[in-house]
């Protein structure tokens, strides 16, 4: 979060065979970054379940900087892969 004041982030889970979580909040303090590790969000009991596949969407009541990296960490060699998000209006 570049901005002076912190962002209000809404997450979205989407799923291929089952319906997506939904409203998942988070805050970013202003001029910082928040590590949000994928398998500690949660919505009404839901969770990612592990080994599925999903994709995540994030809004922000104010202009953001979204960076999402994935570790795979089931296998001696740990693989990491980071990605940057698409910019959208």
């Amino acid at each position: 979060n570049r901005n002076e004041e912190p962002a209000n982030l809404r997450i979205t889970i989407y799923f291929e065979d089952q319906p997506p979580i939904e409203g998942i909040e988070a805050v970013t303090a202003g001029r910082r970054t928040n590590h949000i590790r994928t398998s500690s969000l949660q919505k009404d009991g839901r969770s990612i379940p592990p080994g599925v596949p999903y994709a995540i969407e994030v809004e922000s009541d104010i202009p953001v900087l979204v960076q999402y990296s994935r570790l795979d960490a089931t296998q001696p060699a740990n693989a990491l892969m980071s990605v940057i998000a698409y910019p959208a209006e």
